[in-house]
Order: structure tokens, then sequence, then C-alpha cells
């Protein structure tokens, strides 16, 4: 390719090629030339998270820039990160409201889970994002045809890989435990709040 095109290639120790750092931190304007330029838009970041330009648009909480990559049609709603968390899942994990109705919009699967079994619903009753509820069970505009009052208990009721739900029945001590101290439960290494989840290391350098 060319010198310009091998620039836009170019990644920082933390993964992220100029593209990806860009639907980071929701510099649209940046983003248009490098369409322009025909920057490689299916690029991922070489880390732990593997994450896509949706995915990272979604963590920055950039609805705009979200917007845009949907409009460019490159933005995949359906797009897996090397932990199966799908865009939709990670706006449950931040509470990035917007970007989640926008995503369901785009054809997002509200059902779509992690590699733990969690679903965005999951996620949104573990980080308590009360505004999220609706949206997910009820999804935006005329519902699909498969959303029954059946399909809608399913949901709320679906287990994980460790037998949580959104509405336990009742205690688990399985989950109570590995909700204690443990830093390899899931919870503990995917929270976004957490100095040492998987979000965080990937990007603190860059900030």
């Amino acid at each position: 390719g060319t010198p310009r095109t091998a620039a836009l290639a170019e990644r920082h120790p933390n993964g992220l090629t100029p593209w990806l750092v860009a639907a980071w931190r929701g510099s649209d304007s940046v983003l248009r030339w490098m369409l322009d330029e025909g920057v490689d838009t299916a690029v991922v970041s070489d880390n732990a998270m593997g994450a896509s330009a949706t995915h990272l648009a979604v963590i920055g909480g950039h609805f705009t820039t979200l917007h845009l990559l949907l409009t460019r049609g490159v933005a995949d709603v359906l797009a897996r990160d090397k932990q199966q968390c799908t865009p939709l899942v990670v706006a449950a994990q931040y509470g990035e409201l917007m970007c989640a109705h926008l995503l369901i919009r785009s054809g997002a699967d509200v059902h779509a889970v992690d590699e733990n079994g969690d679903n965005a619903l999951h996620w949104v009753a573990y980080k308590g994002h009360y505004e999220f509820v609706e949206l997910l069970v009820n999804g935006v505009g005329q519902p699909p045809k498969d959303q029954t009052a059946e399909s809608h208990a399913k949901a709320i009721d679906s287990a994980d890989n460790f037998g949580q739900t959104v509405r336990p029945k009742r205690p688990c001590s399985t989950a109570r435990s590995a909700l204690g101290s443990s830093t390899t439960h899931r919870r503990a290494r995917c929270a976004c709040t957490s100095t040492a989840g998987r979000r965080a290391p990937s990007y603190s350098s860059t900030t």
C-alpha cells in the first residue's frame, strides 16, 4: 500500500490503530477523512479486548460517532469482541442508553450473550442502569413479531452460566461467594469501574 495507508495501519502499543483511536475518542472529522482515504474499517484491537470501532465508539459514549459508522455502512452491530460481547452488551455495561437505542434500531440482538452467558439485561441489572430495562424488554418502536409476553418473561428469567437471573428467585451461594473477594469472577474481571477490568488497561496509556 501507499505510505498513507501504511500509516493508518500502524498500531499503538495498546493495540489500537488510528482508526480505532478515533472511534474511541469520538473524532468524527478524523473518521470521515480516514474513510475517504480507504482505511481498513474491519480492523479490531490487537489486545485482550479485540474490539471493533463500533465497540469503541460505544465505550466512549459517542452517539454521533456510532451514527456516523452506521450511516457509512462500516458499523457491525452484531460484532463480537474476544469475550463475545456485542456492542449492545457493552452499551449495557457502560450505561450508554442513547447508543443502545441506536444499536437496537439498527438491528442489534437484545438476546445476544457474552462468553459467560450474560445478555444486556443481565448487565443492566448488575450495573443498576434502570433506564435500560424498558428499552431492552420492549424494544424501540414496533416490537418484532416474536416479542410476546412469553418471550419477555423468558428474557427476564434467563440464567447466565453462573445460574444468575435478572430477578433471582432465591439467593445463590455460588454467586455470593464468587462476588466476594474473587478477582477472577466475571463481574470483577469485566466491571468497568475496576482498574484491573478488561476495558480500562487497554486505553489508560492514551488518556
